[in-house]
Parts: structure tokens; C-alpha cells; sequence
């Protein structure tokens, strides 16, 4: 929910993406957007609450509460380097976590 969240109030998103890929007993669920991109200093964000990046209101702790979320369940949540456009994430889950 917060990164389609993110995505529209944040990023300015028309289009939301989400398609998966197992692999060796892991998912990969992968949220991407047409929006305006990732802020500078995004990825430091992620390591710390209440870090707001954007004017557009918000907290600064949904990301940091999913990825911590996501680790407790032994997953992660990380940045798609290169998207195509807009803004990527990959949530990687264990099959049985699931």
C-alpha cells in the first residue's frame, strides 16, 4: 500500500506496475512508475525515519517501516537502479513467507 501510495501523491504517478518472478524459492515482486522519479538521498532515507524527501507532505517513516517489515520477515526492499522511466522497487520475499 505505501509504495502505490508513494507513487501517486509523491511521484505524480498516472501508471503503477506490478509483476512478479520466482526464483530459486524466492519472490520477486517488482512496483514501478511513470512518475516523476526517486528523490536525491532516497536510499538514505530507507535507512532512517521520519527523513522526508519530498514537499508533498507524508512522514518519512513508509519506507523505512516496509523495509523493516519486509527484513523481519527475511526479505528486503530495494531500488531498481535503471527504470525505464519514473520510479522502481523490488521486494524480494522467501516462497514460504508468502
Amino acid at each position: 500500500r505505501n509504495l502505490l501510495q508513494n507513487a501517486v501523491i509523491h511521484g505524480r504517478a498516472r501508471r503503477v506496475t506490478i509483476s512478479g518472478e520466482r526464483r530459486h524459492g524466492r519472490l520477486a515482486v517488482r512496483v514501478a512508475d511513470d512518475g516523476a522519479g526517486a528523490p536525491p538521498g532516497i536510499v538514505r532515507a530507507m535507512q532512517r525515519p521520519f527523513e522526508r524527501l519530498s514537499p508533498s507532505g507524508g512522514t518519512g517513516v513508509g519506507l523505512f517501516i516496509s523495509q523493516r517489515l519486509l527484513s523481519q520477515m527475511d526479505g528486503s526492499l530495494r531500488l531498481d537502479p535503471a527504470p525505464a522511466a519514473g520510479f522502481a522497487i523490488v521486494i524480494d520475499l522467501r516462497e514460504t513467507a508468502c
